[in-house]
């Protein structure tokens, strides 16, 4: 279960000391857009800001194009932005849609 010097250290960190999750690509895309939206919103960036440097990816454009016929990354990048802003807005906790989904466990 790795090293557990590093495992004493994160675990009161990250609350979490069950097995390790099976890699799920769909949870992880989804994390990593829940993630560059709050960089985004961190940095000041307009929405218009954020369309602007996502159409600065053409290689991420062209292979989510070929592999899921769209611009997939920024589409759930805006999504992630647009719910963080309202949540702001709001003046509500975040509430992460792919923590949301029961992760799969390793087996």
């Amino acid at each position: 279960m790795g090293d557990p010097v590093i495992r004493r250290m994160a675990l009161p960190l990250v609350g979490y000391d069950g097995p390790p999750f099976r890699w799920d690509p769909e949870r992880r895309a989804l994390l990593r857009a829940e993630l560059d939206a709050a960089f985004f919103h961190l940095y000041g960036l307009s929405r218009e800001e954020v369309e602007y440097v996502m159409d600065t990816f053409p290689i991420v454009r062209k292979k989510d194009e070929k592999a899921y016929g769209e611009y997939r990354t920024k589409r759930l990048i805006l999504e992630a932005y647009d719910a963080l802003a309202k949540a702001m807005d709001a003046d509500e906790p975040y509430v992460s849609v792919a923590m949301s989904k029961s992760p799969p466990m390793a087996t």
